[in-house]
Parts: structure tokens; sequence; C-alpha cells
């Protein structure tokens, strides 16, 4: 590539660049939960949860010995838990391994839970200034626009490739703002389908795809498959105006407050045979409306119930909870929350 491009681009940046509030400290841990909230989240979603979550557990010692119904709650509506979860096993390691430092090593960054490469290349880059890439979605439709390359961008080897090109140019310059200056003219400029503003990009000019007026036609990916459909269950246990709420202890919301979940959809007598089994005593059933919430690989089609039930010493007072704080204080995922408009 020209090298007068990486010029203009990050000229164009220095002049340009987002007032984002995780560029305001180039603090390893500030920089770390950016990175983890903004993966496959959108900018004006993370800001606030960001900045609540800083002001809560201000470094990796606090997130470390931190609860996990108080962690769970500040990433609450945040979803891919599984970002959240390995992200606490990182501040973990961090502080029993490294002394609460995020470490210099690439190997040793790398290694740690939810780090991968761009990940990896993000903070080391902007934290210590070391020239390692952080290749992303937009980064990679960028550069694909850029050589009016076909390649696909989901494959690994057109990352790797794009990556090592990158990191021939980035020990020239000041390797965050290089990287951050590909993230926002993806972000800002550059942007997907029919909505790039070629007409005010400073690197138009080196952009195969612009001289050929195929912008629309990058980048390239692979179809991914359809979105598998689940039927669930979803029973809400109910007794002295408060709602049965458990930790779900495997799969999907791992950690997160959950009714009783069923697989499949099951009538009123399917679940009263299942209930009286496990020795609980219900009253009747109130149904609730359908609801369906799509996560990232699958699609969840909830059917609901209300179950009054008369309480039994089996039972532990502790998990039931009134909907204020089902609202406030527990960790209950977005699908769930769904039914408490009819509670």
């Amino acid at each position: 590539m020209n090298s007068k491009l990486f010029y203009a681009l990050i000229s164009w940046f220095q002049q340009n660049k987002r007032d984002l509030p995780w560029r305001k400290d180039v603090d390893t841990y500030a920089i770390h939960v950016s990175e983890i909230m903004l993966q496959q989240t959108k900018v004006e979603t993370v800001i606030p949860y960001y900045i609540t979550f800083l002001n809560t557990l201000k470094n990796y010692e606090d997130l470390a010995q931190v609860e996990d119904r108080i962690f769970m709650k500040l990433w609450e509506g945040l979803g891919y838990y599984s970002r959240a979860r390995n992200l606490k096993k990182a501040a973990q390691i961090i502080v029993e391994n490294y002394h609460g430092v995020f470490p210099k090593d690439y190997k040793k960054a790398i290694s740690l839970p939810g780090i991968g490469e761009y990940t990896a290349g993000a903070i080391l880059s902007r934290a210590y200034h070391l020239p390692y890439a952080a290749v992303d979605g937009n980064v990679l439709r960028v550069l694909s626009r850029i050589e009016g390359s076909f390649k696909d961008i989901k494959a690994e080897k057109t990352k790797k490739e794009y990556k090592a090109l990158l990191e021939k140019e980035i020990q020239h310059f000041s390797p965050g703002t290089f990287n951050e200056a590909f993230m926002d003219l993806g972000a800002t400029i550059c942007l997907p389908k029919q909505q790039p503003k070629c007409e005010i990009c400073p690197i138009s000019s080196f952009c195969k795809a612009f001289q050929e007026g195929k912008q629309n036609q990058y980048p390239v990916k692979i179809a991914k498959n359809e979105k598998i459909i689940e039927e669930k269950t979803c029973v809400f246990l109910s007794w002295n105006n408060r709602f049965f709420l458990s930790p779900k202890e495997q799969g999907l919301l791992k950690g997160l407050y959950a009714p009783i979940l069923i697989d499949s959809f099951k009538r009123e007598d399917e679940l009263e045979e299942i209930l009286k089994k496990q020795g609980i005593k219900i009253r009747y059933f109130q149904e609730l409306p359908l609801k369906k919430h799509i996560f990232s690989h699958r699609i969840w089609l909830m059917k609901g119930y209300i179950v009054p039930i008369l309480f039994n010493n089996n039972m532990k007072k502790e998990q039931f909870f009134f909907l204020d704080d089902l609202k406030e204080k527990i960790p209950v995922p977005t699908c769930f929350k769904k039914f408490f408009p009819y509670f």
C-alpha cells in the first residue's frame, strides 16, 4: 500500500477522532474493559455501561473480587455474557500472576480468557505503544475496499494477511493512533452496505473500490448458517407477591438469574406433572403472551407462565424476589424481562 495513505488517514483522525470516554485514559484496565464491552455491541450502547462499570469497579483488584451478582447486574443488558465471565477470569489471573498489571508480552496477553488477536492488539498498541495491529470488521471492510479485494473477510487466512500487512506499516507510526484511525474510518466514513461516505473520505484517492465505483460490492462475506430456532417454556413460580428465579448453572446465560426453564413448549397438564415431581404444589396457571428473543446464533421462542404456589419447607425464601428487586438488583437476562410487564 502507498505510505501516503497512512499519513493521510492519521492526519484526518487527529482532526476528527470521536470523543469517547475510554480515549481519555491509557490505563490498561480501562482499555481492557472498553474493548470487551465493544465486542459486537454499538458504541452508543456501551458508553453508559462503561462509565457505571468504571465508577463501581475501578481496577483489576476490584473486578477480581466483586460478588458475581453485583458484577452481572453491572453487565445486565449488554448481552454476550460469556464476555463478562471471561473478563472477570482474566482480572483474577492478572491480579494473581501479574500483580494487577496487564502483561506487555503478546503471548501472555493472548493467553488470557476473552483476549483474542484483535483485543490484544488494541490494548498493547494503545497502552504500551507496541506495534500490533487490531483488525476488526471495520478494518477488514476498509482494507478490502482499498484493495478491491474479493477475499472472504470472515476467513482466518484473510484476517492474518491483513494483520501482517498492517504490522509492516504500524512500526512507522504511533501504534495506538494507527489502529484507532482505521477503526474510526470504518465506524464513521467507510460504512457497510449502501452507506459509505466516499465524498468525505480522506483516503478515497487511494481506494480501488471508489475509483471503480464498486464500493457496495465490498467486503465479501460468506453467508452464515441460519440461526437455530429453539422453543422454551418459562415458568415463574409466584409466592407472596414474589417470584422464583435462580442462577443458571450451565449453558447459555450461565450465572444469570432465570425462571424454571424447560426445553420445548409444554401444556399446562405437562407442566403440572413436572412440577409435582419436584414437590411443588401449584394453585393455578396464568399463561403469558408468547415472546421471541434473538441471540447471535439462535432464536428463542418463549412460552411463559406465572404459577402461584403453596410454599413448602423444601424451598428457600431468599430465592423468591419482588419485581422491583428483579428489575434493579438481580442480574436477569433481557429475554426473561420481556415477561415482566405482565407480572
